[in-house]
């Protein structure tokens, strides 16, 4: 090794060294609070008497959305922003918007908010309700129990979506490198995806269902679609436990096609390069179960 060469190696691994004993002594001197550290404070606004309203419009850029019913009946915003990064709020034409505005300059965005998360809370009177778009590009979003909608879309660029005992006639969860989960929904109409995470959906009865993914695995448990399933992956595996349709359509590419159903159906099930052993009944409805270089293996309950 040259002679400058190795006095560059020394050198950096000395700062990288000393770097570190810095930072520990940082976080020592404040108790290892890392909140301490947050170079972006936030603050709780309460948004309150916002009219009478039937629709819900959610567009956020980096806060975690949450929608739940509230405790006392009235209606509630509550949200935590910073000086530069707020939310505007208001009920309008039979419609709640709620709507980011970020005021920081390009290099603002470069902080730390270590122990800080940035949440809308909506807090809604249990009853029915018209049309619920929730979107946000950072966050997760999650829709608690005790509220119907006519539709609901929850919508994530990175974070995770979350449908807890879900009522709506048509559901739409989206995420594109989050996971997506719904548990309990109750929606004849479902379609849950995700580009690169997890598709999970439990514990629920449906009518439709259209669940995908590309490069995650797409679970069901404990599910049963009236009339059709479509189920498709590109590079991961189907997952079925006590699962049941009319018909379905299980496809993937790479991946595996496998678990258990309530009942035998006349399958056309093929794999390229992988085993296939499907319980077939030529009298039950006709499905499909098709992979190029994984195993098919379905198992009547």
């Amino acid at each position: 090794m040259k002679k400058s060469r190795k006095i560059s190696v020394i050198t950096a691994a000395a700062l990288t060294a000393a770097g570190i004993v810095i930072s520990f002594a940082a976080m020592l001197a404040a108790d290892f609070d890392f909140g301490k550290f947050s170079t972006d404070s936030l603050e709780e606004r309460i948004y309150e008497n916002l009219g009478e309203f039937h629709n819900i419009e959610i567009e956020s850029n980096e806060f975690d959305l949450h929608i739940l019913p509230s405790t006392d009946g009235k209606c509630r915003v509550v949200s935590w922003e910073s000086e530069k990064s707020e939310n505007s709020v208001s009920a309008e034409n039979d419609t709640l918007r709620i709507k980011s505005i970020n005021n920081r300059k390009w290099y603002e965005h470069i902080n730390i908010t270590i122990g800080e998360t940035r949440t809308v809370t909506v807090y809604l009177p249990e009853g029915s309700y018209g049309t619920l778009t929730a979107k946000t590009s950072s966050g997760n979003v999650r829709l608690s129990p005790g509220i119907v909608f006519e539709s609901a879309s929850l919508v994530s660029t990175s974070g995770n979506i979350i449908a807890e005992n879900a009522k709506a006639d048509i559901l739409h969860l989206q995420s594109t490198s989050g996971n997506v989960k719904a548990d309990g929904a109750d929606a004849p109409s479902l379609t849950a995806e995700s580009t690169s995470g997890d598709v999970r959906l439990i514990n629920i009865n449906t009518v439709n269902v259209n669940a995908s993914s590309i490069s995650g695995n797409v679970l069901l448990e404990n599910f049963t679609a009236k009339s059709k399933a479509q189920l498709e992956t590109t590079s991961g595996d189907i997952r079925l436990r006590s699962f049941d349709a009319d018909t379905y359509d299980l496809k993937t590419v790479s991946g595996n096609i496998k678990g258990t159903v309530k009942s035998p159906k006349n399958f056309d099930a093929t794999s390229v390069s992988g085993s296939v052993n499907v319980p077939s009944a030529e009298d039950a409805s006709r499905c499909t179960a098709k992979t190029s270089s994984g195993d098919i293996k379905i198992t009547v309950e």
